[in-house]
């Protein structure tokens, strides 16, 4: 939706809902090392990538008050991004490590008896809100000359925006579930999970714990500028 400039205001805003999946993502900013979990069976990685955002808003706007003064403001919420499960076993003895994490992924026991590969990214990161906004005061010296006065507010809300780095906090311990196959055999033979682990947000050391604040976003902040226009 947008309104181009008119009666002394602008504003757009936009909502995507999408879904993002792959078999195996060679894009470098995803923050998680996934290699093929069977090179002859690419099928068994097809799902959510580190990509997925299902639900995104953005809108912007900027209205011109009396007296030379402008407001205006911007707006960015959307899900959290997807959030891997690493296990501490090379289950199938490929001896394959991606930047030291395992890309063996455990099976979960469904209610029905039967059992599923979990997948890459079972869980989310928690959610990502930012609002900022400008105040803005136009004095006008001349045709030629104008002084501008400005006040930004970042992240109006003090939203936390924090998030769990995967670096760290990804791994489950799979040891118990699984036995040795022996010096004859590759790999591991490992009893599926009943379920799948907790994400614990309010632990920094626990797995999915929030321990740092995601790019691009601070706390409250304020900032004071002047621009002198010729």
């Amino acid at each position: 939706m947008t309104k181009r400039f008119s009666n002394h205001f602008q504003v757009f805003a936009n909502y995507i809902w999408s879904q993002n999946k792959d078999n195996g993502s060679s894009e470098r900013d995803t923050d998680t090392y996934w290699g093929a979990q069977d090179i002859s069976n690419l099928r068994l990685d097809y799902g959510r990538n580190g990509l997925d955002v299902r639900h995104q808003f953005k809108a912007a706007g900027v209205y011109q008050l009396p007296l030379g003064f402008t407001v205006s403001s911007s707006l960015i919420a959307h899900t959290g991004v997807p959030y891997p499960l690493y296990i501490n076993v090379d289950v199938n003895g490929d001896g394959v490590v991606d930047s030291l994490f395992n890309n063996d992924h455990p099976s979960l026991l469904l209610p029905n008896g039967n059992e599923t590969l979990v997948g890459r990214y079972p869980f989310s990161q928690p959610g990502y809100f930012e609002w900022d906004a400008r105040l803005q005061k136009d004095f006008k010296l001349s045709d030629r000359y104008h002084i501008q006065l400005s006040g930004d507010f970042f992240n109006l809300t003090n939203y936390a925006n924090k998030y769990s780095n995967p670096n760290t906090n990804a791994t489950i311990n799979y040891a118990p579930n699984c036995a040795s196959r022996g010096p004859a055999a590759l790999g591991s033979d490992c009893a599926p999970l009943t379920a799948l682990p907790s994400i614990n947000r309010g632990d920094p050391t626990a797995y999915g714990g929030v321990n740092q604040v995601a790019p691009l976003s601070t706390p409250f902040a304020f900032q004071a500028g002047a621009k002198f226009i010729f």
